[in-house]
């Protein structure tokens, strides 16, 4: 069996190094890692050197895709004309056999859908897997509009030898916490096995990350996860406002910012903060490496509250603002309804306000 896993970020790249020393461990994989991190070209380089001592990693693959990923050319003509006309090939900028008999894929990247196309006219039988890149893969359902529409082109092209990454493609869907998934998704749902702190794959990936101590997780009581709302154009909510009103309620001093990767690391420079953590190494890796036993986890709805208890399997207290600032999310509701009834050891509180904030936290 020879497959494939495209990652668009860290955390793409540490779930696919935990599937190839685990499930994919007697088979061959090639891996892409795409332009759309700040870190990838690094991550790519080391991962490329270290796979040489890898029996089971083939090959190792940069893809140069996010420019036309985020193609805002009139219509997206560029991104069409590009889709039925490139190559896989020329993204990487090398030849490629597409012989695979699954592709592993996270998320809908324009390398993705591409990579979908080919490889179905090379094995009629190749096998598309989705694989966990956070909450949202616990809701996947074919009943969403993006689905029913990607859906619908799926039935237009494919007559003409065309296809794009859609869940009715779908053969399997990995997760670490299968019974977690509250979706319709039809294929086979397989457990990712639970990375923990001694894990065989920390040291591959603290070297393909270049990793270094973060010790100020360890020094703090409370651990906020910042959002990139305003790059995603997402105007329900403005996130200085959120870092104007911790300031106010919380000991300062007891609280550490964790930046989202695709941040500016001086977003909050006018606020004059030294409890900022502006690295880009994934809270994964940090978590992976830092002791953070007891700390509690603030968030408006990140996923990355939710990583101890779904990947490596430790209870944290878990304070979502969402409803202090009425930020709608509906999927998130519903899979906390799943959350809350298999994990009940892991407090998740919503306050509505600031109000008493302290008598509302864990203690």
């Amino acid at each position: 069996m020879k497959n494939a896993f495209v990652c668009c970020t860290p955390f793409h790249v540490i779930v696919t190094l935990q599937l190839i020393n685990t499930l994919f461990k007697d088979e061959k994989n090639d891996i892409f890692i795409s332009n759309h991190f700040a870190s990838a070209e690094k991550v790519f380089r080391n991962l490329k050197k270290e796979s040489k001592n890898i029996s089971n990693i083939a090959n190792v693959f940069f893809v140069k895709d996010k420019e036309i990923s985020y193609d805002k050319s009139f219509l997206k003509h560029k991104k069409i004309r590009s889709f039925a006309f490139d190559k896989p090939e020329n993204f990487i900028g090398e030849q490629l056999t597409l012989d695979y008999d699954s592709l592993n894929l996270f998320t809908h990247s324009f390398f993705t859908n591409l990579l979908v196309n080919h490889s179905f006219k090379k094995n009629k039988k190749l096998s598309i897997n989705f694989v966990e890149e956070g909450r949202m893969s616990y809701v996947i359902s074919s009943h969403e509009t993006k689905n029913r529409i990607k859906n619908i082109i799926n039935k237009v092209i494919s007559p003409f030898g065309f296809r794009i990454f859609n869940i009715s493609l779908g053969s399997k869907l990995f997760l670490f916490q299968p019974s977690l998934y509250v979706g319709d998704f039809n294929g086979g749902i397989v457990k990712i096995p639970s990375i923990n702190k001694n894990s065989e794959i920390k040291g591959l990936i603290n070297k393909i990350f270049d990793y270094i101590p973060q010790p100020d997780f360890g020094k703090t009581k409370f651990i906020f996860f910042d959002q990139s709302f305003s790059i995603d154009g997402n105007e329900q909510l403005n996130e200085y406002k959120v870092i104007e009103d911790l300031i106010k309620n919380f000991n300062i001093n007891d609280l550490l910012i964790k930046l989202h990767p695709r941040d500016s690391i001086n977003k909050y420079e006018k606020f004059k903060l030294s409890n900022v953590n502006n690295s880009n190494y994934p809270w994964e890796l940090i978590y992976l490496n830092e002791n953070l036993h007891g700390k509690t986890l603030i968030s408006i709805n990140s996923s990355a509250v939710f990583t101890p208890r779904i990947i490596f399997g430790i209870n944290h207290d878990i304070v979502l603002l969402k409803r202090m600032y009425g930020f709608i999310d509906d999927p998130l509701d519903q899979f906390l309804i799943a959350f809350n009834h298999n994990f009940k050891q892991t407090k998740v509180l919503q306050p509505e306000s600031f109000k008493n904030i302290d008598n509302l936290m864990p203690k």
